[in-house]
């Protein structure tokens, strides 16, 4: 009853401490609203131009909850009209649907809208409609690619007419226009890719997989082993979506360094949990090794989440592609555990349980605690 009631204290004092560390931690701030980002690819196909808008550029024109919510749903057509494009005296449409991903880091949202224009442009002229929506601070910085070559512009309240030499551009090069567009600098996946990129996003975290390792260095049962396999699952869900979502998301560094420190710990408590395992009446150690994959889960989730929002979130799959993500992430997981018990295994039963489970709970401490100085003291 006493060991029981000691476990409880253990995990309390490890959730006061991820509430105390969630609480230092600041989240990552947004642009500043008066500035906003655009560049302009110009090809022999036609012109693609991204452009990152705080979510809140467009709370200006909304005047009620319903306005609000329709002016949400049509941002992207928005965005198309808010850019006219002419050349050779014509006007360049819309070639395809508007594209926007969610980039919640930053309360932003990213725009990509192609147009196809009549001919190809000597002389390209872009009217910046979305300049009478802003005020009169609000500057947006305009880089424009076209044959190899890249310059920049600025738009603002003021100056919302742009005329780009596009000859120029090719007589620089000494090339013709590209056929193509390339692919944008910032290449969101499918609903699949995201799935593979959750599945390759676990096996190249070395520090993930040094933690799956350090939580199985002590003997347990299958129950014991789907306990912690759930247990991480649930932990890291959670934040992964908190973070990906952007209703809480604490800066990298400090994430970064949490997971260094869930990997110095387990060291630490492996090595502890062995030389008590000598006493008889010691608790077992795999006992409540789930609520330490559930407590440093929660971190771990955090780490995770940065890949997705660098990328950005498609708009209309939103869900689906954080599932998909988070599924791949399970995969990974699962067959890292898989390959893991069964070695594990063979080498306790070739070299002996205690000293094999004691070198690799060193080596972990020592790889965490590098991490960890690395990720502070040397960040």
């Amino acid at each position: 009853m006493r060991t029981g009631s000691n476990a409880i204290k253990t995990a309390v004092t490890a959730l006061h401490g991820i509430v105390a560390w969630l609480a230092v931690a600041q989240t990552a701030g947004a642009h500043s609203e008066g500035m906003t980002m655009s560049t302009v690819e110009i090809a022999r196909e036609g012109v693609r131009i991204e452009t990152v808008l705080p979510d809140r550029f467009f709370s200006a024109s909304v005047s009620s909850a319903s306005e609000g919510a329709r002016e949400a749903a049509s941002m992207e057509q928005q965005v198309a009209r808010g850019y006219a494009l002419n050349a050779a005296g014509a006007d360049c449409a819309v070639s395809q649907p508007p594209e926007v991903w969610r980039l919640p880091d930053i309360r932003s949202r990213r725009y990509v809208v192609h147009y196809r224009c009549a001919e190809v442009p000597d002389l390209l002229s872009i009217h910046y409609a979305l300049g009478a929506l802003a005020d009169e601070s609000h500057e947006n910085y305009v880089q424009v690619r076209a044959a190899g070559q890249r310059t920049q512009y600025t738009f603002s309240a003021q100056q919302r007419d742009l005329v780009i030499p596009v000859s120029e551009f090719v007589e620089r090069a000494g090339r013709p226009l590209d056929a193509r567009l390339p692919a944008p600098d910032l290449l969101t996946p499918g609903p699949l890719g995201f799935l593979v990129l959750g599945f390759e996003h676990i096996l190249g975290g070395l520090d993930h997989v040094v933690f799956l390792v350090g939580l199985f260095l002590v003997s347990m049962g299958s129950r014991a082993v789907l306990a912690v396999v759930s247990a991480f699952t649930l932990g890291h869900s959670v934040t992964l979506a908190l973070s990906t979502l952007g209703i809480y998301s604490p800066l990298p560094s400090l994430a970064e360094s949490g997971i260094a420190l869930s990997v110095v710990y387990l060291g630490v408590s492996n090595l502890v949990a062995l030389r008590r395992g000598r006493d008889a009446h010691a608790v077992h150690p795999a006992r409540h090794r789930w609520l330490v994959a559930l407590v440093f889960g929660l971190i771990h989730g955090f780490g995770f989440s940065y890949v997705l929002k660098d990328l950005g979130l498609p708009e209309g799959a939103m869900f689906s592609s954080l599932l998909g993500f988070n599924a791949g992430v399970e995969l990974g997981q699962l067959l890292v555990v898989a390959a893991l018990i069964p070695l594990l295994s063979l080498a306790w039963r070739r070299l002996t349980y205690a000293p094999v489970s004691v070198a690799l709970s060193i080596a972990i401490f020592v790889i965490g605690s590098f991490w960890l100085v690395e990720r502070t003291l040397l960040a």
